[in-house]
């Protein structure tokens, strides 16, 4: 039977530089210094990554977007100019298919190198479009965090009414236990009542205490 070759697996080896951090023995400092960068292409997820490779591939063929005189370019008017030459360019090259379909070459040429500017134009836009999809999220985070932090504060006011009120019919229970004893001749023991009062707002504050603390771990967890 023949050897099996040893597939490549898709996702990159845990690195090994967690053996560093083992415990401070007063030699070596933690934390260690940060891995030496990597050196060349590296696989991640199964595709070749180079760590150089500029964000902005380079312009293939020749230059026809214009820049300002400080090197900046207008990315939204160079595409709105240039597309209108290329619809021209796309005209012309009908017109030559139409009328000398031989001299074709040249308009395809011209057609390509509009095209490729105006890809160089919007990958020069990417960056761009990286930092605003990012702060959409986190405005969306935001905006969902503090939706459900008004939740909370909502069941927290809502639990808190729900426990005083239950404070309060104990309070008249007792009252009325007491009223009931001394009508029957009967007298509540000294300090009772004192005691009683004070069980009914402790549990009182500490449900309405439990619940808020309990919200604000909630809400610093997310």
């Amino acid at each position: 039977m023949a050897a099996t070759e040893t597939a490549a697996p898709s996702f990159p080896l845990p690195p090994p530089f967690f053996k560093l951090y083992a415990d401070d023995d007063g030699v070596r400092p933690l934390p260690p210094p940060p891995p030496p960068p990597p050196q060349g292409q590296i696989p991640v997820y199964g595709q070749l990554f180079d760590p150089e490779e500029p964000v902005v591939p380079p312009l293939q063929g020749r230059q026809v977007y214009q820049t300002k005189s400080d090197g900046s370019v207008d990315i939204r008017s160079e595409l709105d100019r240039l597309l209108t030459e290329l619809m021209l360019l796309f005209s012309e090259l009908l017109r030559s298919l139409e009328e000398a379909p031989q001299q074709y070459a040249p308009h395809l040429n011209a057609l390509n190198q509009v095209l490729s500017n105006m890809q160089h134009l919007i990958n020069m836009a990417r960056p761009v479009q990286a930092r605003v999809t990012l702060e959409y999220v986190l405005k969306l985070q935001i905006r969902e965090k503090q939706e459900a932090l008004a939740k909370i504060r909502s069941q927290v006011e809502s639990f808190g009414l729900l426990v005083g009120g239950a404070a309060r019919d104990l309070q008249q229970q007792l009252c009325a236990a007491e009223q009931a004893a001394a009508g029957s001749g009967g007298q509540p023991p000294a300090g009772a009542e004192g005691p009683a009062e004070g069980a009914a707002e402790g549990i009182a504050d500490g449900a309405a205490e439990g619940v808020a603390d309990g919200a604000a771990e909630k809400a610093a967890e997310g």
